[in-house]
């Protein structure tokens, strides 16, 4: 697997476990190693898609910044290789 799949699955994963930490810190709100794994997540899935965003294109419309337009020059989702 090349390093830009790599990238996209650790931020996938990453996001995965904000929601579901998120969640949990909805109803165990003052649940410190929760809160303190939540914060620790977060700071590696800011960094990994700062660091993707730079390498590859941003990954959500949000993200698109600059003097060009240049989304729609990326591969469409349907263009990339499928993985067997």
């Amino acid at each position: 697997m090349n390093e830009q799949k790599n990238m996209l699955k650790a931020i996938q994963a990453l996001s995965f476990a904000l929601l579901e930490t998120g969640m949990f810190l909805d109803s165990h709100s003052n649940n410190q190693r929760a809160l303190e794994y939540f914060r620790k997540n977060k700071q590696a899935y800011d960094t990994l898609k700062q660091q993707y965003t730079m390498r590859y294109g941003a990954l959500t419309m949000g993200e698109a910044a600059g003097d060009t337009w240049t989304w729609v020059n990326m591969p469409w989702p349907w263009q990339n290789e499928t993985e067997a």
